[in-house]
């Protein structure tokens, strides 16, 4: 039985062009755009030139992603928002890059087949450089954690109240029409006292209430201490009299309220 094999010199030349087209990488000058997709493992890199034609895809494990972009010049880097897009903003900005964050459903309409990483990576890659395009900031560490303080207390206020009241941390039910959140027990002098010493407090006296004139005291009004005045209350009640008070404080700033 005989069987048909290709000449040696092609199966060579096969060989050496599988071994280059694996090997080879776009020059560092020749990348002036990349569509990054970020995953927990394996991201996915896309890069065009300065005329938008592919010059790079490329896979790389999350330990190669900082050492990659090193050896890069700084180029147009875009990200999709999502939980650690502004970890790595950060990061890749300070090895020199310009770094955009666009939300996820602005990227979606650049898609051109199936939704996989190597297309997202193309996608992002295209949106970044459109101009009608919407970025989201880049977080600070501390900005960031904030947030995560915020919606943790969001979270854990929703898991408190209840339609019948409010449940309890031994899983006890009260029943409440309503529910008040008490934002703290001591009133705005021990605040002035913290932030400006005892000696300024004492000078200002009570703060809120009403005085012997049946006016409040020391609110929406001059205190004893120059250049400082107090507002507070409801956002209605804050709305109404900012406006009387700025006119107080213009007043007073130019010699017309002694």
């Amino acid at each position: 039985m005989m069987r048909w094999m290709a000449p040696l010199r092609h199966l060579s030349a096969k060989l050496l062009c599988d071994r280059i087209s694996s090997e080879w990488e776009p020059s560092m000058g020749e990348v002036t755009t990349i569509g990054l997709d970020l995953a927990k493992q394996v991201f996915q890199v896309h890069g065009v030139d300065a005329k938008g034609a592919t010059v790079l895809r490329k896979q790389l494990r999350r330990a190669q992603v900082l050492g990659f972009f090193s050896r890069l010049p700084p180029c147009l880097v875009g990200l999709e928002a999502c939980a650690t897009a502004h970890y790595w903003a950060r990061e890749l900005a300070a090895l020199g890059h310009e770094l955009r964050v666009m939300p996820a459903q602005y990227v979606k309409a650049y898609i051109k087949r199936n939704k996989h990483d190597a297309a997202d990576a193309e996608a992002i890659c295209e949106a970044v450089v459109r101009p009608t395009m919407r970025f989201v900031p880049v977080k600070t560490a501390d900005q960031q954690a904030a947030v995560l303080l915020h919606r943790g207390r969001e979270r854990l206020v929703r898991q408190r109240t209840v339609a019948e009241g409010a449940r309890m941390r031994t899983g006890e039910t009260l029943a409440a029409d309503l529910i008040v959140l008490a934002t703290g027990y001591k009133g705005q002098e021990h605040l002035l006292a913290k932030l400006f010493g005892n000696e300024v407090a004492t000078r200002v006296g009570p703060i809120w209430g009403f005085g012997e004139d049946d006016e409040l005291r020391n609110m929406f009004t001059r205190t004893p201490q120059p250049g400082l005045w107090f507002i507070a209350g409801s956002f209605a009640q804050c709305r109404i009299y900012s406006k009387y008070l700025s006119l107080q404080i213009k007043a007073s700033e130019i010699g017309l309220l002694r």
